[in-house]
């Protein structure tokens, strides 16, 4: 098995929900344990805004740490 291959098994195989988040906080991938841990379809958190995530009181404050991030690490 390929180094890519064994990656991508890993992703959904895994149990604990992953998310690929870009830096403007939009989710690019996630896994399906992360997807039924928060109760949506495959493919319908992709593209959407990792705050929609968090309790309401929390999104604004996450957006703002998350805009002091390092755009690349």
């Amino acid at each position: 098995m390929e180094n890519r291959e064994l990656l991508q098994a890993m992703f959904e195989e895994a149990t604990l929900g992953i998310l690929v988040v870009n830096s403007d906080g939009e989710i690019q991938n996630a896994n399906p344990f992360s997807e039924k841990l928060f109760g949506y379809d495959k493919g319908e958190l992709k593209g959407q805004k990792v705050e929609m995530l968090l309790p309401k009181a929390f999104r604004t404050a996450h957006v703002q740490y998350r805009k002091k991030l390092p755009k690349s690490l």
